[in-house]
């Protein structure tokens, strides 16, 4: 008989699985703290929080969630540039962008920048319809904002993140006209979900898929919502798509949460564990562990509930609130990647949000070098030192990571083999 001390067998996985002894993937997976590093492999990350911004009463109030920290009431951070209710937003890794809203219809589109976020935001170029009641997703590289009023509006909108001054470009519009709708989805897709529509508002279950690869086409219909309802909010991870709260005209506020199934998006979506209050007009967030969603009506809630993907049919868990309460109000998030570099020039860059897949490669370091170290803070990556003996130092701009890394000033004695760490807002060597 093979000895197997030291190692699992599947009999004894499954029975540890039984005894609810077996951890899940969220309690193992590393989690960086802000402008620190994994000393081991070179990687840096940047923070992981979401924003919450405008709303009822109308506001340009923006509050932060850290996800680390998530039981304090968020953080008041620099305002919208234009007081509004009824926006969409969508983000990547280092901006967060917010578009459309009431008093209006406008098309303005704010970006925040998450590692200056004290700042009020920065207003970019415009949507290319003005139009309220809509809704946002995207990923790294573009956002698309969909649906929304007046009228129902099936136009979708795409904004370019590496031009974002420039007048946001209509693409394939969503299947149907819609308003009062919720998005969320994962870097290859957009999902469009719930809404309204004329005769007299009538919730819809529909489900449209905007194909990023495809953008110019029709979004495809999938698997409905289990229940029509609008006034709902969306967030989700690389594999699953949360849907949560909502309303329908004369019958009931939902705290039901349903989960689309990326990888089998024609079935109808699953019912989870319900929010803790039930509620409409709220906004969600999240990241590739949990998901937020915060604020809502009747009146005005400052209600934050926190999604376990790991555990999702438990009740969501209250969490520290909004610092006002409002409703209809919109929520993007600092999506984390992991950059590794070293032994050749290449850097790769991993998604925290879709960990699965194969590393990206991304703009190289200025020569190939082995043994160096890392570190950075929420806008940059630093790779310093190395063999053969050099005191260079690389920096990585986490927003435009197809460049080559700039060299920056070096290091006081050129030597391998070291280690870094970092303070909140500065690389330091050690």
């Amino acid at each position: 008989m093979s000895n197997v001390r030291g190692i699992f067998r599947l009999k004894q996985v499954y029975e540890e699985q039984l005894s609810d002894n077996w951890p899940v993937k969220s309690d193992v997976w590393l989690q960086l703290p802000q402008g620190l590093t994994n000393f081991g492999t070179g990687a840096t990350a940047t923070p992981q929080t979401g924003y919450f911004g405008g709303g009822n009463p109308t506001t340009s109030v923006v509050n932060r969630i850290d996800y680390s920290n998530d039981t304090a009431t968020a953080s008041p951070k620099g305002p919208l540039s234009l007081a509004r209710n009824d926006l969409g937003a969508t983000g990547n890794g280092s901006y967060g962008w917010f578009g459309g809203g009431a008093p209006g219809p406008t098309s303005v589109v704010d970006r925040i920048d998450y590692s200056n976020d004290t700042a009020t935001a920065s207003p970019k170029g415009p949507l290319n319809v003005a139009r309220s009641r809509l809704a946002a997703t995207g990923n790294s590289s573009f956002g698309y904002f969909g649906g929304g009023t007046p009228g129902y509006s099936s136009v979708v909108d795409r904004i370019d993140y590496s031009n974002d001054t420039a007048t946001a470009s209509p693409k394939g519009p969503l299947s149907a006209g819609k308003y009062k709708t919720s998005a969320t989805g994962n870097q290859s897709f957009g999902y469009f979900g719930g809404g309204g529509r004329l005769p007299a508002s009538t919730p819809l279950t529909t489900v449209d898929r905007v194909d990023y690869s495809n953008d110019t086409a029709t979004a495809s219909p999938k698997g409905s919502l289990p229940v029509a309802r609008y006034s709902l909010s969306a967030t989700g991870n690389s594999s699953f798509g949360y849907f949560g709260g909502g309303y329908s005209p004369g019958v009931t506020l939902y705290s039901r949460v349903d989960r689309v199934d990326y990888s089998n998006d024609t079935a109808t979506a699953s019912p989870k564990g319900p929010l803790s209050v039930a509620r409409n007009a709220l906004a969600a967030t999240g990241n590739s562990s949990f998901g937020y969603f915060g604020g809502g009506a009747p009146g005005t809630r400052s209600t934050v509930d926190r999604i376990d993907y790991s555990n999702d049919t438990a009740t969501a868990s209250p969490k520290g609130p909004l610092s006002v309460a409002k409703s209809n109000l919109a929520a993007t998030g600092n999506i984390s990647f992991g950059y590794f570099g070293g032994s050749t020039s290449v850097v790769d860059r991993i998604d925290y949000s879709n960990d699965t897949a194969t590393a990206t490669p991304k703009g190289p370091l200025s020569f190939a070098k082995t043994q160096l170290a890392s570190t950075g803070n929420s806008s940059f990556g630093y790779f310093g030192g190395g063999n053969p003996a050099n005191s260079s130092v690389d920096r990585i701009d986490y927003s435009n990571d197809t460049a080559t890394a700039s060299p920056r000033g070096p290091l006081s004695l050129a030597r391998g083999q070291l280690a870094a760490t970092s303070a909140a807002a500065n690389g330091l060597s050690q």
